[in-house]
């Protein structure tokens, strides 16, 4: 799986589990990855969220398409920190 792909498939982890608070070091890790040079360019999360929820029929019969909360994958992140 190319890494565009994985990033893609980390993103739409955190937007379907951005509410659990033990998600904080993925969140750092998905921020991380986000501001490698070359990959913002590469990521489409809207087309992503749309593909989640309008090709599962089976999980999403209506096919509707929450609006998510706003991302900000250009943020700070703390995956530099000494533990």
């Amino acid at each position: 799986m190319p890494i565009p792909a994985i990033i893609a498939v980390v993103l739409m982890a955190i937007e379907l589990t951005k509410n659990v608070g033990c998600l904080n070091h993925i969140s750092n890790y998905v921020n991380e990855l986000y501001q490698v040079p070359g990959v913002k360019e590469t990521v489409d999360l809207e087309y992503t969220k749309i593909h989640y929820y309008a090709s599962h029929l089976t999980i999403n019969p209506t096919r509707i398409i929450p609006l998510g909360a706003s991302q900000h994958f250009d943020a700070p992140h703390d995956r530099d920190r000494q533990y």
